[in-house]
């Protein structure tokens, strides 16, 4: 899958989650310890956060 970004993208929970899963997974076909943090993840909406947490979780775990 490949994203290209605008700045009306910026704030689209969607492809933000479909983008850090696929960014973790990548990470993850080079090393075993792969670590994530959301940036701003104060700022974020909370259950916005759990689902980019619960998928990047489970592209971890693949």
């Amino acid at each position: 899958m490949t994203f290209s970004r605008t700045s009306s993208d910026a704030f689209d929970p969607a492809m933000n989650t479909a983008i850090a899963q696929e960014m973790v997974a990548y990470a993850k076909s080079f090393v075993e310890d792969v670590e994530f943090s959301p940036m701003d993840a104060s700022r974020t909406d909370p259950e916005v956060l759990y689902q980019i947490l619960e998928r990047v979780i489970a592209a971890v775990m693949l």
